[in-house]
């Protein structure tokens, strides 16, 4: 009887099945606020606020709400300053001489919406991760949360060019623990709105690829996905 191959099998075994739980414990509470798969019309302004909205997608609350407020140059010119989802992306591009906030929300069907039905029900270990496929200039990006007692917390990053290169993606983490710290703290389990704002500089353009929730590993759980790549490791070498 060889008794190292059957301690490797035994291991082996181990190691797939520690992979395997991590990653279905990884899955099992992570949530899509919306991937962009369902498109939305181009809107664009020269100056002032426009807003549109889109309903049946899969996406949190069922409506995704876009809202452009644009600051143009008084010179005498028309820079325009817009915002589509087409192809799974966010695109938001703005011309030379104007500036803009772009808000993303999910509140339900209205502009603004009368809240989510139900409510979203988070927890602090998850995290909202945007993943910015694109900004070829930086903006600054900040998710706000509000509960159903009127309750509203934000917490903002801001993105510089160098951070994003052309061929992207880079994902940005929003902590949920970190929208409570303050006083007067949000009841996570009744989220009533989830909105994105994106303030962006003059002729710059920028692509998102999609806002979800995911876990936030756990010092346990990092453990046990070193150990688990480390007894995969071993037995790779052991079987080269």
């Amino acid at each position: 009887m060889n008794i190292s191959k059957i301690l490797g099998g035994g291991l082996a075994k181990l190691a797939l099945a520690l992979t395997l739980a991590i990653g279905l414990a990884g899955s099992a509470s992570a949530t899509i606020i919306d991937d962009f798969t369902f498109d939305q019309a181009l809107l664009s302004t020269t100056g002032g606020t426009v807003s549109s909205e889109v309903c049946g997608g899969p996406m949190l609350g069922g409506c995704r709400d876009i809202t452009i407020t644009a600051a143009a140059a008084d010179n005498g010119a028309s820079p325009t300053s817009s915002a589509s989802v087409l192809g799974g992306f966010l695109n938001i591009s703005n011309d030379f001489e104007i500036t803009s906030t772009v808000t993303v929300g999910w509140d339900g069907p209205g502009i603004p919406g009368p809240g989510l039905a139900p409510p979203a029900n988070f927890t602090t270990s998850l995290a909202i991760v945007v993943q910015v496929f694109f900004a070829d200039l930086g903006m600054d990006i900040e998710i706000e949360l509000m509960d159903g007692g009127g309750n509203t917390a934000t917490r903002s990053l801001a993105i510089a060019s160098t951070q994003v290169p052309p061929t992207g993606p880079i994902n940005y983490s929003f902590d949920f623990a970190s929208f409570t710290s303050a006083p007067g703290a949000l009841d996570l389990s009744d989220i009533t709105s989830v909105r994105m704002i994106i303030n962006g500089p003059a002729a710059y353009d920028a692509r998102i690829s999609f806002v979800d929730t995911t876990p936030i590993p756990e010092p346990g759980t990092m453990l046990l996905s070193a150990v688990a790549l480390l007894g995969l490791g071993l037995l790779r070498r052991r079987a080269a």
